[in-house]
């Protein structure tokens, strides 16, 4: 899963969410604004989708500027790495500060 910019699934399901992302966003924002305890519902899903259209934008940008196959490589498993690590931990922060409540 390195290609995901390579994957009609995974674009269209890229194109489906974008319609989801500002929304959902602002629903984040006014939940925690207003302390509205929905924390471990909206920010999972706001989180995961906001880096799921990082991770695959990043990678539509590594497709068109990165033209040798060895710093095209390199730059794919950093990316998937990196945007894995970010997840995982923003997830994490978010599970140990619902736990707290």
């Amino acid at each position: 899963m390195l290609n995901p910019d390579m994957n009609l699934k995974a674009l269209s399901f890229y194109h489906t969410s974008n319609k989801v992302l500002l929304p959902l966003s602002a629903l984040s924002y006014i939940n925690y604004k207003y302390k509205l305890h929905y924390d471990s519902y909206v920010y999972p899903v706001t989180t995961s989708l906001i880096g799921y259209h990082s991770y695959l934008s990043t990678s539509c940008i590594i497709t068109d500027y990165l033209k040798p196959p060895t710093l095209n490589r390199i730059a794919r498993i950093v990316n998937a790495k990196s945007h894995l690590v970010a997840g995982t931990g923003f997830l994490y922060y978010i599970y140990q500060q619902n736990k707290e409540m």
